[in-house]
């Protein structure tokens, strides 16, 4: 069943590739890759309420659209084509208006190993087409820096202690030792898994000591690193990932001290309290066939009588026939009004002729369908033969010639001969 007709669309479009090192092609380019997975598109109202549906309104519950990558990374819609058709978020004909799409990504690499990409809300105007690309938010910095200084020792960046801090504290950073060989310690609050991104990273005269600073919030991080010169160093965010409840935060290095690569491991929170449980939904009816006069009917019971349907409300009492004036029993289907009986038609016999010996009966209709008039013509019968005569005088037969006649001399008239 399609939605109302008054409702518009726009169309959500992306295509999400993976830079991998050069292949063995032609160009020395990095190769980009399709990335595999699926997105979920989610309505941030609960309901959206259509007063101008035709026939009637309707209440319309937006469900979560799930939709997957094909070969080449392009984002499909349910029919296979690229693109999916979602509601539009400007139509006026709905209420509320004017509200977003939120979109979650699960994406892997080639080898399936997962590719983080922050969830985020947008608005779909109707009849447009809206590129994730185009709409999607960048943080201030993000991924890998790379400082290169004048040539100098390599300084050497440690993880130390890492410990878990009470729920919504801000998160610290600490640094021991002198360059180029020093400490991290990090101080990580329970809660949501929180995310972790790198700012700004600036340089530093060689000797002075490492700085780091959290310019985001507790949930989301943004480290800002202030490096001495030294030899180039990198540093990138490895896997994030969350631990049980009460689980001490973690940070290990799986990089090198000159290559680091930082792996963050965050207590969840504390469960959330569970909401309230929906309404049940409607009881269905259970059908009993034809009204019986001795059967305690309940409600929710429907039955079939007097050439109609009938659903009981509540529990009727035995032997309450179900009826319009019925306190307990209320029409399912009546029957129809009987149509109108048309005119009787008419049939009359028009000329009736004889046809020749050996034909065929003719019978036509020279009036209409319901006002019949049938013209006859039937065959003259063969001739019969005249059989054996007898005559008595004074009548005379002469079977040699078929002929009859007056024999006049026997002919009597008043007693006398004539």
């Amino acid at each position: 069943m399609a939605l109302p007709t008054n409702i518009s669309y726009g169309t959500v479009v992306a295509q999400f590739l993976l830079a991998y090192a050069d292949g063995p092609d032609t160009d020395p380019n990095p190769d980009g890759i399709p990335a595999k997975g699926t997105l979920y598109f989610q309505p941030s109202p609960i309901k959206l309420l259509d007063a101008t549906a035709s026939p009637n309104p309707v209440t319309v519950l937006p469900a979560n659209v799930e939709c997957s990558l094909d070969a080449d990374g392009y984002l499909l819609g349910s029919d296979g084509n690229k693109g999916v058709r979602l509601v539009a978020t400007d139509d006026p004909d709905l209420n509320p208006v004017d509200w977003t799409w939120k979109v979650d990504f699960r994406l892997t690499d080639a080898n399936d190993v997962p590719v983080p990409v922050n969830s985020f809300s947008f608005q779909l105007p109707s009849e447009t087409q809206v590129d994730l690309t185009v709409v999607a938010p960048v943080a201030a910095a993000n991924g890998t820096f790379y400082i290169v200084g004048p040539a100098g020792p390599v300084n050497v960046l440690d993880v130390g202690t890492v410990s878990t801090l009470e729920p919504g504290t801000d998160a610290t950073v600490g640094i021991t030792g002198t360059s180029p060989q020093q400490t991290i310690n990090f101080g990580i609050p329970s809660g949501p898994a929180a995310t972790i991104a790198v700012g700004t990273v600036d340089t530093l005269a060689p000797g002075e000591p490492v700085t780091i600073a959290n310019s985001g919030t507790t949930s989301e991080a943004v480290f800002d690193f202030e490096i001495p010169q030294g030899a180039a160093a990198t540093i990138a965010v490895g896997n994030v990932s969350s631990v049980t409840n009460a689980t001490p935060a973690t940070v290990s290095n799986t990089g090198t001290s000159a290559e680091a690569v930082f792996d963050f491991q965050i207590p969840a929170g504390i469960q959330g309290i569970q909401g309230e449980t929906g309404n049940t939904g409607a009881t269905g009816l259970n059908w009993q066939g034809n009204w019986d006069n001795s059967v305690d009917y309940v409600n929710n019971d429907a039955v079939f009588h007097n050439s109609a349907s009938w659903f009981a409300s509540g529990n009727p009492p035995v032997g309450e026939e179900p009826s319009s004036s019925a306190a307990n029993w209320f029409t399912l289907a009546l029957q129809g009004e009987q149509g109108i009986q048309g005119d009787a038609a008419t049939i009359a016999v028009g000329n009736v002729s004889t046809g020749s010996s050996g034909s065929s009966v003719l019978i036509s209709n020279t009036g209409t369908s319901g006002a019949a008039v049938f013209d006859f013509t039937i065959p003259k019968g063969d001739t019969g033969s005249l059989g054996a005569l007898s005559a008595t005088s004074p009548i005379v037969y002469n079977s040699g010639s078929s002929t009859i006649s007056l024999d006049q001399d026997s002919l009597v008239i008043d007693g006398g001969t004539a």
